[in-house]
């Protein structure tokens, strides 16, 4: 890890546990993946879901690393509140995940509501073709 990742890089909070006692520490997100890739950390814990479901509408969940949720996919899509913004979608009938940043997920959410309250689709239609550019623009 170089001067500048170190000086500049993001950064990440992790917890660990020293001679019985909780410890939190900020440290650079590479030097955190750099010990992930080694074997000598994991990505852990518990993270919230904020998920959308054109079933179900939104809810939230409680999900655990590792096993509800990839390490890889909490490092790419979790905020520093350790929280994920989840999609559902479905296709024949099965439902799958899309995780994505909070802002296109607020986007998509917005999308929803203005469905279930019955909102013109030509307005409908404009925060669609918003979200696409936002989406572009990642």
């Amino acid at each position: 890890m170089g001067i500048l990742d170190f000086l500049f890089g993001k950064k990440v909070e992790v917890e660990f546990t020293d001679d019985g006692k909780t410890v939190r520490r900020t440290v650079a997100k590479k030097e955190l993946d750099n010990l992930v890739d080694k074997g000598l950390a994991v990505y852990g814990g518990a993270i919230t879901a904020h998920v959308l479901d054109p079933n179900d509408g939104y809810y939230t969940e409680e999900w655990e690393v590792g096993e509800d949720v990839e390490p890889e996919i909490v490092a790419q899509f979790a905020g520093p509140a350790r929280e994920l913004y989840v999609l559902v979608y479905y296709e024949r009938g099965e439902a799958n995940h899309m995780f994505a940043k909070k802002e296109i997920w607020e986007k998509q959410r917005d999308i929803f509501r203005m469905i279930e309250e019955g909102v013109d689709q030509d307005v409908i239609d404009r925060h669609m073709n918003e979200l696409k550019r936002k989406i572009q623009q990642k």
